[in-house]
This record gives structure tokens, sequence and C-alpha cells, in this order.
């Protein structure tokens, strides 16, 4: 092959995926549990080692990924971060109705009181049906 070695040679996926983190490291936002290394396993899994596709190393800087590649690592990261995101705000809705006053606190309060009365109510009136008197 003729020419300089960035138009004869190509980038492996390893190469590709390292300089894809790169990118999409802004992403991360660890107050939602959303982590630097989600970001490698969505590339692990959307760039694998077995594809080798990506052109020479002066056609990868110059145009990048396919576009369509691009799109389905975006969506991926952008699920990720809305699912956790939905999973906090489930976590914390829960943790302020249930804490003490709250909305949860209150009917689980009145179940639970409503049931052990009734246990009473059963156990008094199982003690009056079993209770004889001998004569």
């Amino acid at each position: 092959m003729d020419g300089p070695w960035y138009e004869c040679s190509g980038p492996n996926a390893d190469y590709v995926r390292r300089d894809q983190y790169r990118i999409y490291r802004e992403y991360t936002n660890s107050s939602i549990g959303f982590k630097p290394y989600m970001i490698m396993k969505i590339l692990i899994d959307k760039i694998p080692d077995t594809m080798t596709d990506f052109g020479s190393y002066r056609g990868y800087a110059s145009f990048g990924l396919e576009p369509k590649l691009i799109t389905e690592i975006k969506s991926l990261i952008l699920l990720k971060k809305k699912f956790l995101a939905a999973k906090m705000i489930i976590r914390w809705y829960d943790e302020i109705r249930f804490r003490p006053g709250g909305s949860g606190y209150r009917g689980a309060k009145a179940e639970f009181m409503a049931n052990a009365e009734e246990e009473d109510q059963k156990k008094e009136g199982s003690k009056t049906d079993s209770h004889f008197t001998l004569s």
C-alpha cells in the first residue's frame, strides 16, 4: 500500500471506544447514579471487539462513526439517564410519602391499627366462647 500510515491502516474497536468515551463522558451525572462505567458498557455493547469497519485513521478522524451508530449510542445513553432519574424520583416520592406525617404513613398506620383492633376483638371473642363455668 502506498501512502501515509494514517491512510493505510485504521483504528481498532478499543481505540474507537476510548475516543467515543472521551466525547460522551460529559453525559455522566453522578447525582442520579449515571456513572462513567455505564457509558463504557453501552459503548462496549454497541462497538464490540469484532467490529473493524471504521476505515482509515484519517477517515475516522474526518468523518467519525456512522450517523446511525451515533444515534443508537446517544439514544441508549439518554434512555439510561431517564430511567435512573425516574427511579430516583420514585424513591424520593416513597420516602416523602411514608415518612411520619406523610399520606402513605397515615394510611399504613390506619390500616395497621384497624387490623390490630380486629385481632384484639377476635381474641376477646374467642376467650368468651371458650370460657365455661363449672357448677
